[in-house]
């Protein structure tokens, strides 16, 4: 059955609605050369697991990878000791 109604028919809205505030990470960013227009996001991970806690030595791994990381794979990144790589 399907109903219909006149706009001056509709019936009354029963959801009840409120202003909720948001917030988002959003960051601009403005590249000195102009082919370069995103930020890539990699997420890394350790095998065996290394535990949450051990950003030193997740930081010494990378650190001392650095170079082949930059070579064959990503060119400039950045490293924040817990699992994620970010690149251009």
């Amino acid at each position: 059955m399907k109903a219909e109604y006149s706009k001056q028919e509709l019936p009354a809205n029963p959801i009840k609605t409120q202003v909720v505030s948001l917030l988002a990470n959003y960051y601009a960013f403005r590249f000195t050369n102009p082919n370069r227009k995103h930020v890539f996001k990699y997420t890394v991970k350790f095998e065996p697991e290394i535990p949450d806690n051990s950003s030193k030595m997740r930081n010494k791994i990378l650190s001392k990878n650095r170079e082949t990381i930059k070579e064959k794979y990503l060119g400039f990144y950045i490293f924040l000791g817990s699992t994620c790589i970010y690149s251009l």
